[in-house]
């Protein structure tokens, strides 16, 4: 009777045991989603902390144009409500003087350490190949009979010249 009394706890602790890690795992899967804004997945939440995209997540290495952009013409694509209207969604500490800005996608400050020129690039003209579920548009899509796209190519090249002067 002893030996069934302790077999039948050691399956009560095994249950409660594999209960508590379930729980936990949970948790853990939780404060998972509770990272993720509108699509963008931060890798770690400590400010301060690297944000970087793996680099072995594919980037559009040339230029649309085959020149470099204007950083200038970039930042005004960037406050422009008609154009890029980056600022519905993003912050950008060194613009705090610009009203409204969002807070739906993740602050632009620091976005040149985070993301490499390609990168910068492949998450403007096709935001879900590194985030799948956001809200971003793309920016530069060229399909037959569409809508033109939001930027031209040489726009483009011009929000992401201004991107990398944000370090």
């Amino acid at each position: 009777m002893a030996r069934l009394h302790t077999c039948a706890s050691l399956l009560i602790w095994t249950c409660l045991g594999a209960a508590v890690l379930s729980f936990a795992s949970s948790l853990a899967w939780s404060a998972e989603c509770k990272r993720k804004t509108a699509g963008f997945y931060l890798l770690e939440t400590a400010a301060g902390a690297s944000h970087r995209l793996s680099l072995s997540l594919q980037g559009i290495t040339a230029s649309l144009t085959g020149a470099l952009g204007d950083p200038e013409r970039g930042r005004e694509l960037l406050i422009n409500r008609q154009k890029g209207d980056c600022l519905s969604c993003h912050k950008l500490g060194m613009l705090a003087t610009i009203a409204d800005q969002g807070g739906v996608g993740p602050a632009l400050d620091g976005i040149a350490q985070r993301y490499s020129e390609a990168q910068l690039r492949q998450i403007l003209v096709e935001p879900k190949a590194y985030f799948p579920d956001t809200i971003m548009p793309t920016y530069y899509k060229v399909e037959e009979g569409g809508e033109a796209p939001i930027l031209t190519a040489a726009e483009l090249e011009d929000l992401v010249a201004y991107l990398k002067t944000l370090k």
